[in-house]
């Protein structure tokens, strides 16, 4: 018998007295032998210390990796400690693991820093606002899927949410349940890098659709849109906002704080309550995910609910090929909660 590290499919089909083919669909395709017959084959292999066919080889002959890569545009700890992410990435996961894929985390840095190596994967699944707009159109130019969540690109799948809806809403039922004597404050997520990469049109992401819909919400309520300041929490970091928003909280000045995430709306919930600010007697607070901290705490978070491991089955999905459309909006709704109450 042959050492066991060049133990081969050919070695084990003989030993066996079966074909490859045998051997190669008792570990690849098991519906095509009887479950006796494969459960022998897994038996033997296991005692002689065979693990399967050798992937490096058998992607170098069929061109397939069945690894889904996920191209992330912050380090990694943001994904770790953000709980919409950490829910999008567990979406993900399941999906690929239910159809025999890995998942693979690729950090936009790495990306640069790789010296033009491109990572062997099947497909790419752009998880929200890139520094690095072209990269989805690069993967899709050497044939990968690649599927876009919270930017739409030309004709690139992509994964939506109908944020401009529900954020529309919201910001108006704030409006007009909150006294006139609130100043509004929109804190707005890090926009990216898009205008170095488009010309044009604004481009169709996440944080420009959602100001967007703001801005339409407080003209309609009477207010001058380009009035209301904007603050934006760069750096995607608690520390980002804690340097920003202080400045924006005293006594003197009662505010609504319009937040385009339940992180940044949590985090200035606070900063207002270190500062002594009562909500939602000097501060009202909205946000946009539905995150479970912000509902389990008091006063619970006014924001807009979005299925965020739903989110990412799907973004998976469409990754495999196994859905029809190109498109896919999702649907949210409003949690009315007591950051900022009905009249």
């Amino acid at each position: 018998m042959p050492p066991r590290q060049s133990f081969t499919l050919t070695d084990l089909a003989a030993r066996l007295n079966v074909s490859v083919t045998t051997i190669s669909n008792a570990f690849n395709r098991p519906d095509q032998l009887s479950a006796e017959l494969r459960e022998h084959i897994l038996a033997q292999a296991k005692q002689l210390g065979f693990c399967g066919p050798n992937q490096t080889a058998r992607s170098l002959r069929t061109g397939k990796t069945d690894v889904i890569g996920v191209i992330l545009p912050e380090e990694l700890t943001y994904y770790f400690e953000d709980a919409v992410a950490t829910q999008f990435l567990s979406g993900v996961a399941q999906v690929l693991g239910e159809n025999g894929y890995r998942m693979l985390l690729l950090p936009e840095s790495s990306l640069s820093e790789s010296g033009g190596r491109e990572p062997a994967v099947d497909g790419v699944i752009v998880y929200g606002i890139s520094h690095n707009p072209m990269l989805a159109e690069h993967f899709s130019q050497r044939g990968k899927r690649v599927v876009t969540v919270e930017v739409q690109m030309n004709d690139i799948p992509c994964v939506l949410i109908d944020d401009d809806i529900s954020t529309y809403h919201l910001t108006r039922w704030a409006l007009e349940n909150t006294p006139r004597d609130f100043a509004p404050v929109i804190v707005s997520m890090r926009n990216g890098d898009w205008a170095q990469h488009h010309d044009g049109p604004p481009p169709d992401i996440a944080p420009l659709r959602r100001l967007a819909a703001m801005r339409r919400a407080l003209s309609d309520a009477g207010f001058e849109p380009d009035d209301v300041p904007v603050v934006v929490n760069a750096t995607m970091s608690r520390d980002g906002l804690d340097e920003l928003l202080p400045e924006w909280l005293d006594k003197e000045q009662k505010r609504l704080f319009l937040c385009m995430s339940d992180t940044l709306a949590l985090n200035a919930l606070r900063l207002a309550e270190r500062s002594g600010l009562s909500i939602p007697d000097d501060v009202r607070l909205v946000g946009f995910d539905g995150v479970n901290e912000g509902q389990g705490r008091s006063p619970q978070l006014t924001t807009v609910y979005q299925d965020n491991r739903y989110k990412g089955r799907i973004a998976a999905q469409m990754a495999l090929g196994k859905e029809t459309t190109n498109k896919a909006i999702l649907r949210s709704f409003i949690i009315y909660g007591e950051s900022c109450p009905a009249r």
